[in-house]
């Protein structure tokens, strides 16, 4: 499930808050990226660094204008690479039941 826009609640029984990832729709490390949230069932807020803004944000929070680059702002977590991201995702406390059965059938 993928977001552009979010909402912030402060409900405890709500989602937490949603992370993002800076993206190129063409590279083929960001679409492994986006494979693994959508078979976790985590929802990203996508930013597209081929928009101006986007680039010049990323760049802001991380130094250079390289993707795929997660920012979980709830847990305070910002990083590059697609295996760290995967393997971040993949311990993440949302990770679905989806990416479980995956591990379980496909994965030995």
């Amino acid at each position: 499930m993928m977001m552009n826009d979010m909402t912030h609640t402060t409900d405890e029984h709500q989602p937490p808050q949603t992370m993002e990832l800076y993206y190129r729709p063409t590279c083929p490390y960001c679409k492994k990226v986006l494979m693994a949230a959508d078979l976790l069932g985590i929802p990203l807020t996508l930013h597209d660094i081929g928009e101006p803004e986007h680039a010049a944000a990323l760049i802001a929070r991380g130094g250079k204008q390289q993707v795929p680059y997660l920012v979980d702002a709830g847990a305070g977590v910002e990083m590059y690479e697609s295996d760290d991201i995967v393997a971040y995702l993949e311990g993440h406390p949302h990770a679905g039941a989806v990416w479980q059965d995956y591990q379980q059938h496909y994965q030995h």
